[in-house]
C-alpha cells in the first residue's frame, strides 16, 4: 500500500486500511446517495406540465455531460453516458469533499460524545483511491473496447506495425499510473 503522510491504520486479517480515507470515502458515498435520492424524490418528480428551475438545472447538467461524452465518443457513445457521468460525479464530489470543514463541524458538535476521529480529507487526496479509480477505468475501457469490437480491438496494439507492440503496451500501462498521479497531485497539493 502506498502511503503519503501519516494515516491511522485499521488491520483486518490480510488487509490494511487507512481509516481516514475509508471514512471519507464512506461519507462521500453517503453524500452521493442522499443527493441522488433528493434529486429523484424532490426535483425530478413530475408536477404536470410545470417544470421547476431545479429540474431544469439537473437536466442541464445531465445534458452537458451527455454532450461532452457524445462529442468524444460519437453516437455509439450514448450507452456509455451513465458510466462516464457516474465517474464524473464520484470524482467531483470526492474532490469537493476536501473543501467541507468536516473536522471542524465534528469537533464542535460531536467530539464530546463520540470521541476523537482521524483528520478527514478528500478521498482524491489519497493515492490509493485515485489508483483504484484509474485501474477500474483502465479495465473498463478495455472491456468495453473488446465488447464493442471483439478481439479486433487488440489489433490497435500492433498498429502501425508489429514492431510497435512493446511501445503500445508500455503506453497503455502508463495511462492508469499517469491518471492516478495527476488526480492525486491536483487534490493533495491544495
Amino acid at each position: 500500500m502506498i502511503e503519503i503522510g501519516h494515516h491511522p491504520v485499521v488491520n483486518i486479517p490480510g488487509i490494511s486500511f487507512h481509516l481516514d480515507a475509508l471514512v471519507s470515502m464512506l461519507l462521500v458515498a453517503l453524500i452521493i446517495i442522499v443527493l441522488a435520492v433528493f434529486i429523484r424524490l424532490f426535483i425530478l418528480k413530475s408536477s404536470g406540465d410545470k417544470i421547476s428551475l431545479s429540474q431544469t438545472a439537473v437536466e442541464l447538467c445531465f445534458d452537458s455531460l451527455k454532450g461532452i461524452s457524445l462529442e468524444i465518443l460519437g453516437e455509439k457513445g450514448t450507452k456509455y453516458v451513465p458510466f462516464i457521468s457516474s465517474l464524473f460525479i464520484v470524482i467531483l464530489i470526492s474532490s469537493l469533499f476536501g473543501l467541507i470543514p468536516v473536522n471542524a463541524f465534528y469537533s464542535i458538535f460531536f467530539e464530546k460524545w463520540l470521541g476523537h476521529i482521524p483528520e478527514l480529507t478528500a478521498p482524491t487526496a489519497n493515492i490509493n483511491f485515485t489508483a483504484g479509480l484509474a485501474v477500474f477505468v483502465f479495465l473498463a475501457s478495455h472491456y468495453f473496447g473488446i465488447k464493442e469490437k471483439g478481439f479486433k480491438y487488440l489489433k490497435r496494439f500492433i498498429s502501425p506495425n508489429f514492431l510497435f507492440l512493446p511501445l503500445n503496451i508500455i503506453e497503455e500501462m502508463a495511462k492508469p499510473f499517469s491518471l492516478a498521479i495527476r488526480l492525486f497531485g491536483n487534490t493533495f497539493g491544495k
